[in-house]
Protein backbone atom coordinates (compact mmCIF):
# COMPACT_ATOMS: atom_id res chain seq x y z
CA UNK A 1 0.00 0.00 0.00
CA UNK A 2 2.74 2.37 0.81
CA UNK A 3 4.71 1.46 -2.65
CA UNK A 4 1.11 2.51 -4.19
CA UNK A 5 1.08 5.69 -2.49
CA UNK A 6 4.41 6.37 -2.80
CA UNK A 7 3.65 6.17 -6.73
CA UNK A 8 1.28 7.50 -7.20
CA UNK A 9 2.77 10.81 -5.21
CA UNK A 10 5.73 10.66 -7.83
CA UNK A 11 3.56 10.63 -10.75
CA UNK A 12 1.84 13.74 -9.15
CA UNK A 13 5.36 15.35 -9.24
CA UNK A 14 6.24 14.51 -12.59
CA UNK A 15 2.89 15.56 -13.98
CA UNK A 16 2.76 18.91 -12.26
CA UNK A 17 6.58 19.23 -13.76
CA UNK A 18 5.59 18.46 -17.01
CA UNK A 19 3.30 21.24 -16.99
CA UNK A 20 5.62 23.72 -15.60
CA UNK A 21 8.25 22.45 -18.02
CA UNK A 22 5.61 23.02 -21.21
CA UNK A 23 3.99 25.99 -19.77
CA UNK A 24 8.20 27.30 -19.46
CA UNK A 25 9.23 26.31 -23.08
CA UNK A 26 5.94 27.84 -24.45
CA UNK A 27 6.21 30.98 -22.85
CA UNK A 28 10.11 31.53 -23.51
CA UNK A 29 9.70 30.66 -27.52
CA UNK A 30 6.10 33.17 -27.28
CA UNK A 31 8.19 35.68 -25.71
CA UNK A 32 11.25 35.02 -27.52
CA UNK A 33 9.32 34.88 -30.90
CA UNK A 34 8.77 38.26 -30.68
CA UNK A 35 11.72 39.91 -29.11
CA UNK A 36 14.38 38.15 -31.33
CA UNK A 37 12.43 39.25 -34.96
CA UNK A 38 12.21 42.62 -33.32
CA UNK A 39 16.18 42.71 -32.32
CA UNK A 40 17.10 40.80 -35.02
CA UNK A 41 15.17 43.42 -37.65
CA UNK A 42 16.98 46.34 -36.14
CA UNK A 43 20.39 44.90 -35.62
CA UNK A 44 20.46 43.58 -39.39
CA UNK A 45 18.45 46.66 -41.15
CA UNK A 46 17.19 44.37 -44.21
CA UNK A 47 13.72 42.92 -43.10
CA UNK A 48 12.90 41.19 -46.65
CA UNK A 49 16.50 39.75 -47.02
CA UNK A 50 16.67 38.85 -43.45
CA UNK A 51 13.51 36.70 -44.10
CA UNK A 52 15.05 35.36 -46.78
CA UNK A 53 17.60 33.92 -44.32
CA UNK A 54 15.00 32.51 -41.98
CA UNK A 55 13.45 30.70 -44.62
CA UNK A 56 16.43 29.35 -45.68
CA UNK A 57 17.15 28.31 -42.28
CA UNK A 58 13.78 26.06 -42.29
CA UNK A 59 14.54 24.55 -45.79
CA UNK A 60 18.10 23.28 -44.22
CA UNK A 61 16.18 21.92 -40.81
CA UNK A 62 14.00 19.93 -43.95
CA UNK A 63 17.00 18.20 -45.15
CA UNK A 64 17.17 16.36 -41.90
CA UNK A 65 16.93 12.84 -42.02
CA UNK A 66 14.41 12.46 -39.62
CA UNK A 67 12.58 15.49 -41.25
CA UNK A 68 13.16 14.68 -44.41
CA UNK A 69 11.41 11.49 -44.49
CA UNK A 70 8.29 12.70 -43.54
CA UNK A 71 7.96 14.91 -47.21
CA UNK A 72 5.31 13.65 -49.00
CA UNK A 73 3.93 15.45 -52.10
CA UNK A 74 1.06 13.66 -53.86
CA UNK A 75 0.29 14.76 -58.00
CA UNK A 76 1.18 17.74 -59.70
CA UNK A 77 -2.25 18.76 -59.19
CA UNK A 78 -1.75 18.77 -55.66
CA UNK A 79 1.40 20.68 -55.75
CA UNK A 80 -0.05 23.12 -58.35
CA UNK A 81 -3.26 23.60 -55.84
CA UNK A 82 -0.42 24.83 -53.02
CA UNK A 83 1.49 27.09 -55.08
CA UNK A 84 -1.12 30.02 -53.90
CA UNK A 85 -0.22 28.88 -50.47
CA UNK A 86 3.08 29.09 -50.47
CA UNK A 87 3.14 32.86 -52.29
CA UNK A 88 1.28 34.56 -49.45
CA UNK A 89 2.74 32.38 -46.82
CA UNK A 90 6.21 34.46 -48.38
CA UNK A 91 4.60 37.86 -48.26
CA UNK A 92 3.23 37.19 -44.86
CA UNK A 93 6.59 36.40 -43.59
CA UNK A 94 7.76 39.49 -45.35
CA UNK A 95 5.15 42.08 -44.12
CA UNK A 96 5.50 40.66 -40.50
CA UNK A 97 9.56 41.40 -40.22
CA UNK A 98 8.75 44.64 -42.26
CA UNK A 99 5.91 45.52 -39.13
CA UNK A 100 8.77 44.65 -36.45
CA UNK A 101 11.34 46.88 -38.30
CA UNK A 102 8.71 49.72 -37.99
CA UNK A 103 6.19 49.52 -35.12
CA UNK A 104 7.31 49.09 -31.23
CA UNK A 105 6.59 45.48 -29.71
CA UNK A 106 3.27 47.10 -28.11
CA UNK A 107 1.58 48.11 -31.04
CA UNK A 108 2.61 44.71 -32.83
CA UNK A 109 0.90 42.97 -30.08
CA UNK A 110 -2.21 45.57 -29.96
CA UNK A 111 -3.01 45.72 -33.35
CA UNK A 112 -2.62 41.95 -33.68
CA UNK A 113 -6.04 41.37 -31.53
CA UNK A 114 -7.97 43.05 -34.27
CA UNK A 115 -7.10 39.89 -36.79
CA UNK A 116 -10.73 38.03 -36.02
CA UNK A 117 -12.58 41.82 -37.69
CA UNK A 118 -10.30 41.66 -40.32
CA UNK A 119 -11.36 37.65 -40.64
CA UNK A 120 -15.08 38.00 -41.23
CA UNK A 121 -15.37 39.34 -44.24
CA UNK A 122 -11.95 37.31 -45.82
CA UNK A 123 -13.54 34.11 -44.55
CA UNK A 124 -16.90 35.24 -45.85
CA UNK A 125 -15.50 34.54 -49.76
CA UNK A 126 -15.18 30.92 -48.62
CA UNK A 127 -17.98 30.16 -47.11
CA UNK A 128 -16.71 29.09 -43.55
CA UNK A 129 -20.00 28.61 -41.26
CA UNK A 130 -19.75 30.77 -38.16
CA UNK A 131 -21.31 30.84 -34.70
CA UNK A 132 -21.72 34.33 -32.62
CA UNK A 133 -23.47 35.49 -30.03
CA UNK A 134 -24.36 38.96 -28.13
CA UNK A 135 -21.59 38.24 -26.06
CA UNK A 136 -19.14 38.04 -29.46
CA UNK A 137 -20.05 40.87 -30.73
CA UNK A 138 -19.00 43.27 -27.66
CA UNK A 139 -15.75 41.39 -26.77
CA UNK A 140 -14.87 42.40 -30.84
CA UNK A 141 -15.61 46.19 -29.97
CA UNK A 142 -14.19 46.35 -26.70
CA UNK A 143 -10.79 45.20 -28.94
CA UNK A 144 -11.54 48.27 -31.32
CA UNK A 145 -12.46 50.82 -28.79
CA UNK A 146 -8.63 49.65 -27.23
CA UNK A 147 -7.17 49.89 -30.19
CA UNK A 148 -8.22 53.48 -30.99
CA UNK A 149 -7.55 55.13 -28.13
CA UNK A 150 -4.10 53.27 -27.94
CA UNK A 151 -3.99 54.77 -31.64
CA UNK A 152 -5.23 58.08 -30.67
CA UNK A 153 -2.91 58.52 -27.53
CA UNK A 154 0.10 56.62 -28.26
CA UNK A 155 3.60 58.78 -28.52
CA UNK A 156 4.82 58.74 -32.18
CA UNK A 157 2.83 55.96 -33.93
CA UNK A 158 3.51 56.59 -37.80
CA UNK A 159 0.95 55.91 -40.08
CA UNK A 160 2.78 53.98 -42.48
CA UNK A 161 4.37 51.64 -39.35
CA UNK A 162 0.74 50.63 -38.98
CA UNK A 163 -0.21 50.26 -42.45
CA UNK A 164 2.40 47.21 -42.56
CA UNK A 165 1.06 45.51 -39.91
CA UNK A 166 -2.36 45.76 -40.74
CA UNK A 167 -1.23 44.28 -44.19
CA UNK A 168 0.40 41.61 -42.74
CA UNK A 169 -2.66 40.32 -40.89
CA UNK A 170 -4.65 40.38 -44.02
CA UNK A 171 -1.99 38.40 -45.29
CA UNK A 172 -1.82 35.83 -42.33
CA UNK A 173 -5.42 35.81 -42.51
CA UNK A 174 -5.63 35.04 -46.49
CA UNK A 175 -2.76 32.13 -45.63
CA UNK A 176 -4.81 30.80 -42.95
CA UNK A 177 -8.21 30.94 -45.30
CA UNK A 178 -6.53 29.38 -47.76
CA UNK A 179 -4.92 26.35 -45.99
CA UNK A 180 -8.19 25.61 -44.47
CA UNK A 181 -9.44 25.29 -48.25
CA UNK A 182 -6.66 22.70 -49.03
CA UNK A 183 -6.49 21.29 -45.99
CA UNK A 184 -9.84 20.68 -44.93
CA UNK A 185 -12.58 21.97 -47.62
CA UNK A 186 -10.50 20.55 -50.80
CA UNK A 187 -8.04 18.46 -49.04
CA UNK A 188 -4.38 18.13 -51.04
CA UNK A 189 -2.18 14.90 -50.49
CA UNK A 190 0.88 16.61 -49.27
CA UNK A 191 2.31 16.02 -45.59
CA UNK A 192 2.78 18.97 -42.89
CA UNK A 193 6.38 18.14 -43.48
CA UNK A 194 5.75 18.76 -47.32
CA UNK A 195 3.78 21.83 -47.23
CA UNK A 196 6.86 23.11 -44.59
CA UNK A 197 9.48 22.52 -47.11
CA UNK A 198 7.38 23.77 -50.00
CA UNK A 199 6.25 26.97 -48.15
CA UNK A 200 9.96 27.61 -47.56
CA UNK A 201 11.69 26.75 -50.71
CA UNK A 202 9.16 28.53 -52.95
CA UNK A 203 9.96 31.55 -50.29
CA UNK A 204 13.46 31.98 -50.61
CA UNK A 205 13.33 32.72 -54.13
CA UNK A 206 10.53 34.61 -54.11
CA UNK A 207 11.59 36.52 -51.07
CA UNK A 208 15.38 36.80 -52.50
CA UNK A 209 14.17 38.31 -56.01
CA UNK A 210 11.42 40.63 -53.58
CA UNK A 211 15.09 41.74 -51.95
CA UNK A 212 16.77 42.37 -55.37
CA UNK A 213 13.64 44.77 -56.31
CA UNK A 214 13.85 46.77 -53.54
CA UNK A 215 17.32 47.13 -53.23
CA UNK A 216 18.00 44.83 -50.26
CA UNK A 217 20.02 42.52 -51.89
CA UNK A 218 23.16 45.10 -53.26
CA UNK A 219 23.30 45.68 -48.96
CA UNK A 220 23.15 42.27 -48.05
CA UNK A 221 26.88 41.59 -47.21
CA UNK A 222 27.52 44.92 -45.57
CA UNK A 223 24.56 44.07 -43.54
CA UNK A 224 26.44 40.87 -42.62
CA UNK A 225 29.85 42.58 -42.15
CA UNK A 226 28.44 45.29 -39.63
CA UNK A 227 26.74 43.01 -37.32
CA UNK A 228 28.06 43.39 -34.15
CA UNK A 229 28.45 39.91 -31.69
CA UNK A 230 24.64 41.07 -29.56
CA UNK A 231 22.90 41.27 -33.31
CA UNK A 232 24.73 38.30 -34.84
CA UNK A 233 22.93 36.69 -31.83
CA UNK A 234 19.66 37.74 -32.18
CA UNK A 235 19.63 37.31 -36.09
CA UNK A 236 21.00 33.27 -35.38
CA UNK A 237 18.15 32.93 -32.73
CA UNK A 238 15.59 34.22 -34.60
CA UNK A 239 16.07 31.39 -37.29
CA UNK A 240 15.34 28.06 -35.26
CA UNK A 241 12.85 29.68 -32.85
CA UNK A 242 9.74 29.61 -35.35
CA UNK A 243 10.73 25.77 -35.12
CA UNK A 244 10.91 25.45 -31.83
CA UNK A 245 7.44 27.02 -30.99
CA UNK A 246 5.61 24.29 -33.18
CA UNK A 247 6.95 21.91 -30.85
CA UNK A 248 6.26 23.70 -27.64
CA UNK A 249 2.70 24.90 -28.45
CA UNK A 250 1.73 21.09 -29.52
CA UNK A 251 3.28 19.38 -26.04
CA UNK A 252 1.49 22.77 -23.97
CA UNK A 253 -2.04 22.13 -26.21
CA UNK A 254 -1.81 18.52 -25.09
CA UNK A 255 -1.50 19.45 -21.60
CA UNK A 256 -3.54 22.05 -20.20
CA UNK A 257 -7.26 23.20 -20.78
CA UNK A 258 -7.73 25.63 -23.65
CA UNK A 259 -8.51 28.60 -20.68
CA UNK A 260 -5.30 27.96 -19.43
CA UNK A 261 -3.57 28.24 -23.03
CA UNK A 262 -5.17 31.75 -23.15
CA UNK A 263 -4.08 33.06 -20.04
CA UNK A 264 -0.25 32.20 -20.92
CA UNK A 265 -0.91 33.40 -24.51
CA UNK A 266 -1.80 36.59 -22.69
CA UNK A 267 1.16 36.80 -20.11
CA UNK A 268 3.32 36.19 -23.02
CA UNK A 269 1.46 39.61 -24.40
CA UNK A 270 2.74 41.37 -21.68
CA UNK A 271 5.73 40.15 -20.55
CA UNK A 272 6.54 41.41 -24.79
CA UNK A 273 5.08 44.77 -23.88
CA UNK A 274 7.22 44.98 -20.43
CA UNK A 275 10.47 43.88 -22.49
CA UNK A 276 9.56 46.51 -24.87
CA UNK A 277 9.02 49.39 -22.39
CA UNK A 278 12.36 48.14 -20.13
CA UNK A 279 14.96 47.12 -22.53
CA UNK A 280 13.67 49.33 -25.96
CA UNK A 281 12.42 52.19 -23.88
CA UNK A 282 9.09 52.39 -25.47
CA UNK A 283 7.05 54.80 -23.83
CA UNK A 284 3.34 55.02 -22.97
CA UNK A 285 1.00 57.65 -21.68
CA UNK A 286 -1.80 57.00 -19.33
CA UNK A 287 -4.60 56.68 -21.97
CA UNK A 288 -2.51 54.51 -24.51
CA UNK A 289 -1.31 52.40 -21.63
CA UNK A 290 -5.57 51.94 -21.12
CA UNK A 291 -6.04 51.39 -24.67
CA UNK A 292 -3.10 48.58 -24.60
CA UNK A 293 -5.30 47.23 -21.84
CA UNK A 294 -9.02 47.15 -22.82
CA UNK A 295 -7.54 45.43 -26.45
CA UNK A 296 -6.17 43.08 -24.58
CA UNK A 297 -8.72 42.22 -22.16
CA UNK A 298 -10.82 42.28 -24.75
CA UNK A 299 -9.11 40.00 -27.20
CA UNK A 300 -9.16 37.28 -24.44
CA UNK A 301 -12.65 37.57 -23.36
CA UNK A 302 -12.85 37.15 -26.73
CA UNK A 303 -11.11 33.89 -27.10
CA UNK A 304 -13.29 32.84 -23.99
CA UNK A 305 -16.08 33.76 -25.82
CA UNK A 306 -15.40 31.35 -28.99
CA UNK A 307 -14.11 28.38 -26.43
CA UNK A 308 -17.35 28.72 -24.60
CA UNK A 309 -19.20 28.31 -27.93
CA UNK A 310 -17.20 25.42 -29.48
CA UNK A 311 -17.95 23.18 -26.47
CA UNK A 312 -21.53 23.82 -26.75
CA UNK A 313 -21.49 23.15 -30.41
CA UNK A 314 -19.41 19.95 -29.60
CA UNK A 315 -21.76 18.85 -26.88
CA UNK A 316 -24.95 19.15 -29.37
CA UNK A 317 -26.48 21.36 -27.48
CA UNK A 318 -27.38 24.95 -27.27
CA UNK A 319 -25.18 28.19 -25.95
CA UNK A 320 -26.42 29.37 -22.70
CA UNK A 321 -25.89 32.85 -24.81
CA UNK A 322 -28.19 32.07 -27.57
CA UNK A 323 -26.12 30.81 -30.29
CA UNK A 324 -26.59 32.17 -33.81
CA UNK A 325 -25.74 30.40 -36.80
CA UNK A 326 -24.70 32.10 -39.87
CA UNK A 327 -23.23 31.78 -43.11
CA UNK A 328 -19.90 33.93 -42.00
CA UNK A 329 -16.51 32.61 -41.16
CA UNK A 330 -15.37 31.82 -37.63
CA UNK A 331 -12.13 33.60 -37.09
CA UNK A 332 -11.43 31.58 -34.13
CA UNK A 333 -7.53 32.18 -33.57
CA UNK A 334 -6.15 33.53 -36.28
CA UNK A 335 -3.49 34.93 -34.89
CA UNK A 336 -2.53 32.98 -31.88
CA UNK A 337 1.37 32.17 -31.19
CA UNK A 338 1.36 28.80 -32.98
CA UNK A 339 -0.84 29.80 -35.42
CA UNK A 340 -3.66 26.77 -34.93
CA UNK A 341 -0.11 24.19 -34.32
CA UNK A 342 -1.59 21.56 -37.08
CA UNK A 343 0.67 23.75 -38.95
CA UNK A 344 3.11 26.09 -37.36
CA UNK A 345 6.26 24.36 -38.76
CA UNK A 346 5.65 25.85 -42.39
CA UNK A 347 8.64 28.31 -41.21
CA UNK A 348 9.83 30.43 -38.94
CA UNK A 349 7.01 32.71 -38.37
CA UNK A 350 7.30 34.38 -35.60
CA UNK A 351 4.63 35.88 -36.02
CA UNK A 352 2.83 35.22 -37.04
CA UNK A 353 1.86 35.32 -36.37
CA UNK A 354 3.50 35.36 -36.54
Amino acid sequence: MGDGEGACKRAGVYAVADILISVGAYMTCSVGMSVANKMAVQSFGLPTMLTAVQMAFTVLFCALPWVARHIHIGTFHDLLMFVPNAFIFSIMLMTSMKAYHLNTLATMVVFRNLAPLLTLPIETMFRYPVQWNCETVFCLLSVLLGVIMYANFQIDLQLRAVAWLIFNMLAAIVERVYYRYITAQNPIDISDAGMMFLNNIAGVVFVSFTGFCVGEWSDLKGAFVALDVAGAMWVAVSCPIGVAICYAGIRLTRRVSATSFMVCSNVCKVMVIMFGIIFLSEEFNVLSALGCGIAMAGGLWYARNRNQIKQAAELGGVSPHSVKKVDLADPESTFTATRSWEQPLLGAEKGASK
